[in-house]
């Protein structure tokens, strides 16, 4: 059986079984009407929203850490995970960064619309949060990207970095039948590479292994990347088949890809000197 760095992926399904049997039912419920497709997408985008917080709570439990006193969140979108984020670790100072929001302040919560590249933290956080944001920041802007993130992080406080996993099961089933894996949001337009708003890279474990050591080095800095087992907001067959690749298949994957997760959730300790 593939050793796990923590068995979060158990829990995230038994809690969010009900959440997604929830997003289904309203997904086809007559009630919506006319307004069905925009209801739809707007509730299932809470549903990830839900989703992604389970998995992080997850990943720093995993860590050892649970509560934090203050956090903030690059690439906050609508700021949905942070609110959810802050409710549970009981933060009293939260901040979402985003380049298309507009400034709002919500009780401990400010968010901010900012290009994160251009950010100069005033202030340093105990939880610095970066969702699915790495694979759309283009190679020559990276340093800044890490920077910011380092600045932001408090002596002894956890920089919390997600983004997908090249070899997914998905990606490990299209290898199996011989054909290339699939990347989201590729650059298939031809516009420069500093415009492309999509994705640049999708690491596998060892590539993002040495990516991160070199931005993060020892002994400031401890850096963690977890597994997680394959997510449950796909169709029941399509998470049927991924679990099936992900145990079955382990001995065939596990020495070639180390991880197939469907992202790497990575946890960055800043030590205190």
């Amino acid at each position: 059986m593939p050793d796990e760095s923590f068995g979060g992926g158990y829990g995230s399904f038994i809690g969010l079984t009900a959440v997604r049997s929830e997003a289904e039912a309203l997904w086809g419920s007559p009630k919506l009407g006319r307004g069905r497709p925009k209801l739809g997408v707007e509730f299932m985008d809470k549903v990830l929203a839900q989703y992604r917080m389970h998995l992080m709570c997850d990943v720093l439990k995993a860590a050892g850490r649970t509560r934090f006193s203050s956090i903030v969140d690059f690439g906050c979108g609508d700021g949905e995970i942070l609110c959810l984020m802050t409710q549970v670790t009981g933060a009293k100072d939260a901040k979402g960064i985003d380049i298309r929001l507009d400034e709002i302040i919500s009780g401990p919560i400010v968010l901010e619309r900012a290009n994160m590249l251009e950010y100069l933290p005033k202030k340093q956080y105990d939880l610095v949060i970066s969702n699915q944001l790495m694979e759309h920041i283009y190679e020559t802007w990276l340093p800044k990207y890490f920077h910011v993130l380092k600045e932001s992080c408090k002596p002894g406080g956890l920089i919390l970095i997600s983004t997908p996993n090249r070899w997914r099961p998905n990606n490990i089933f299209r290898l199996l039948t011989l054909r290339r894996p699939y990347m989201m949001s590729p650059n298939t337009t031809g516009v420069p590479p500093e415009e492309h708003l999509g994705h640049h890279r999708e690491c596998c474990y060892r590539e993002l292994q040495s990516l991160l050591l070199r931005y993060f080095a020892a002994p400031e800095w401890h850096v963690r990347i977890m597994r997680t087992i394959p997510r449950v907001l796909a169709s029941r067959p399509r998470w049927l088949a991924n679990i099936l690749i992900y145990y079955l298949l382990w001995v065939f994957w596990r020495p070639l890809c180390v991880s197939a997760s469907q992202d790497h959730y990575v946890v960055i300790q800043r030590n205190r000197r």
